[in-house]
């Protein structure tokens, strides 16, 4: 159970890191304005409205402030810096020693797979 919640807690907040949630949101005003604008006329002239960019509604606006408010926040760091880069991490994982709360989420992946590991051997055999 805790297990489980800690990995929707890690989904949620690498979600929320690389902007998800500006897509979610993106998709539901989308869904809304398709509605609105489905009522007023034809479908075809729905998604026209929707999807040309002169006609936006309250949280497309408010979809695009937030990230361009998102955007002006990282002026201190280059882009190039915030790249992610698995090979570094690994390398920095093995110079560097490992914390307690950090150690419980990154050991089970440095850990070898249960179909590498070495046969058991045989039982011994009676005279």
């Amino acid at each position: 159970m805790l297990r489980s919640a800690s990995k929707c807690l890690v989904v949620a907040i690498l979600s929320v890191g690389l902007g998800f949630h500006w897509a979610a949101i993106q998709s539901a005003a989308w869904m809304g304005m398709l509605v609105a604008y489905s009522s007023e006329g034809s479908f075809t002239e729905a998604v026209q409205k929707t999807f040309d960019g002169h006609h936006p509604c309250r949280l497309c606006k408010l979809v695009a402030d937030g990230k361009k408010s998102e955007q002006g926040g990282n002026n201190l760091v280059p882009s190039k810096l915030l790249k992610l880069d698995g090979v570094v991490a690994r390398e920095e994982l093995l110079h560097r020693p490992l914390s307690a709360a950090l150690l419980r989420f990154v050991a089970p992946a440095l850990r070898p797979s249960q179909s590498i590991s070495t046969p058991r051997p045989p039982p011994p055999r009676v005279a």
